[in-house]
């Protein structure tokens, strides 16, 4: 017997040996989708699934004390969140090597006000992706106020969402996933729907062509559930690591892989300390050392989201082994510290 599924004049059809034993109009967007989905497109896109808020940032020549009233030598809006500042550190670092057959998308919710148009102007400027957030009309607008000090360049944040909602896996079902090389996703207190995310993943790239990371950056008891995920990569840092009592760099990465699946990465970045990976499928343990800008620690907001971006840079684009990768990493978040904002990484070679 021989079966085939057609469409014709806006029906589908299962035909049986020639003769049309059914018909129906409403699975037509559903046969459609699944069509688009399995033609041949070219994954160039790199996602990250996660928050993007306004950093109002301000630089003081020494911590301020309680109760004091001191004047900044500088002051800036920016677009912050670790999701919406790998976005921006990625974009860079294809501007370094001129990979222009690369995109880069930022994914989640973004309100409706006067600091929301600001993040929307920002991506844009950048070069990136913003096509499908999904905008809430009611929301105000996730802010963080950020002290650097001068004196070392260590920032102090202070981070308030009144009322933006986090995303939802209903929205995220909707992307278009046949043109992701890979999706990262900041691990924020949405666990639940987070694992939805990835396995709905799972569940679309049956041929596993999506690489999966996650970062568990925040001591946040719900995101040791993604331990048990099927995730390719996993980048842990230091709070997270207390969380799960695990005191020194090599008691963090020895101890997370033997908790993730037994094909994982598992990365380290640890701070002046440098960085450490393993291969759970070799077991071998790679390290890097951490890099110190010629121009002294300026500002070191958003340097372990440069690490991340630059670490994946090298892994997907470059082709880069693991230990490689984590070095690329540890250069271009140095020389992040090193200048105020991003913009200067795709020259991040002058500042280390």
């Amino acid at each position: 017997m021989l079966a085939s599924v057609a469409m014709f004049k806006s029906s589908v059809y299962l035909i049986l040996d020639g003769i049309i034993v059914w018909k129906d109009t409403n699975l037509l967007d559903i046969y459609c989708e699944e069509v688009m989905e399995t033609m041949d497109e070219k994954r160039n896109r790199i996602l990250f699934v996660g928050l993007s808020c306004l950093d109002m940032v301000y630089v003081c020549n020494h911590f301020p004390e309680e109760d004091s009233d001191q004047r900044a030598v500088y002051n800036a809006w920016r677009r912050g969140g670790n999701a919406s500042n790998n976005s921006t550190a990625l974009m860079q670092l294809l501007k370094w090597k001129s990979c222009h057959d690369y995109e880069v998308e930022f994914f989640g919710t973004i309100a409706h006000d006067f600091p929301s148009d600001f993040l929307i102007k920002d991506f844009n400027e950048n070069g990136i992706k913003i096509e499908n957030i999904v905008r809430y009309e009611e929301s105000q607008c996730p802010a963080s106020t950020v002290i650097i000090n001068a004196e070392n360049g260590s920032r102090t944040i202070v981070h308030f969402n009144k009322n933006l909602p986090e995303l939802k896996c209903e929205s995220f079902s909707k992307l278009c996933f046949n043109k992701y090389k890979a999706i990262h996703f900041e691990g924020l207190r949405n666990v639940s729907e987070i694992r939805k995310m990835i396995a709905y993943v799972r569940q679309k790239d049956l041929k596993r062509e999506i690489k999966i990371s996650v970062e568990l950056e925040r001591a946040v008891d719900s995101l040791k559930d993604l331990l048990n995920d099927d995730i390719d990569i996993f980048f842990v840092e230091r709070e997270f690591a207390k969380l799960m009592n695990y005191n020194t760099l090599e008691e963090t990465i020895n101890g997370i892989a033997e908790r993730v699946q037994p094909n994982a990465l598992v990365i380290c970045p640890w701070g002046e300390s440098g960085a450490q990976a393993i291969d759970n499928t070799d077991k071998r343990i790679h390290s890097s050392p951490a890099f110190t800008p010629k121009t002294g620690v300026q500002d070191t907001l958003g340097a372990g989201d440069t690490f991340l971006s630059a670490t994946l840079f090298g892994l997907y684009a470059l082709n880069y082994g693991l230990k490689e990768a984590i070095v690329l990493g540890c250069q271009v978040a140095g020389a992040k510290c090193g200048a105020l904002g991003f913009q200067h990484l795709h020259q991040f070679e002058q500042y280390i």
